[in-house]
């Protein structure tokens, strides 16, 4: 578990790439590709550890926090539907 604020979160990012789910199984449906909810996690875990290591003196008071959270559930989501589809 990271040390760093958590600046996005699952329902974030599943909201974010307009994925449904979870099914009874636990995956989301993700630009046609079916990804567990295991797999969207490490996405954003690694999305807050990554912006966490660029920024690690950064708060929830921090006025820099909403551009780290952009950059955590927006901005690091370009590509995502191909690093989603291979971390199954």
């Amino acid at each position: 578990m990271s040390s760093y604020p958590s600046f996005t979160s699952l329902s974030e990012v599943a909201t974010h790439l307009n994925a449904t789910g979870p099914n009874s199984n636990g995956n989301y449906l993700v630009y046609g590709l079916t990804n567990s909810s295991n797999s969207v996690q490490a996405y954003v875990d690694h999305a807050n550890t990554y912006i966490g290591s660029l920024v690690p003196s950064v708060t929830s008071t921090d006025p820099r926090y909403p551009f780290a959270q952009l950059a955590a559930s927006g901005g690091m989501l370009l590509g995502s539907a191909d690093y989603l589809g291979t971390a199954l």
